[in-house]
């Protein structure tokens, strides 16, 4: 399955569930754009931090503590391979 497949069906689940989300990785644009389209296609999902990929001011530990600290039931990470791979 390819992965856009598979992280929309999660994300349908996701959805009937009522389950938190984290967005990591790509711009701040796109980071908005995203969380208007899943608010729309996933209204019963929760966007609790969405945080671009291109932030300076903040290590690597300190976004993944900053995430853990929301307790999301998922994180999608969007960086760019190989970053994202190492990151998660």
């Amino acid at each position: 399955i390819p992965g856009i497949e598979l992280t929309e069906k999660i994300l349908s689940s996701a959805n009937d569930l009522g389950k938190k989300l984290a967005i990591y990785g790509s711009t701040k644009s796109v980071i908005e754009k995203i969380s208007i389209e899943f608010s729309k296609k996933y209204p019963k999902i929760e966007i609790v931090k969405a945080i671009d990929g291109y932030e300076k001011d903040k290590s690597e530990l300190d976004i993944a503590n900053e995430i853990a600290n929301e307790n999301p039931n998922l994180v999608l990470v969007a960086l760019g391979t190989p970053k994202q791979e190492v990151w998660i």
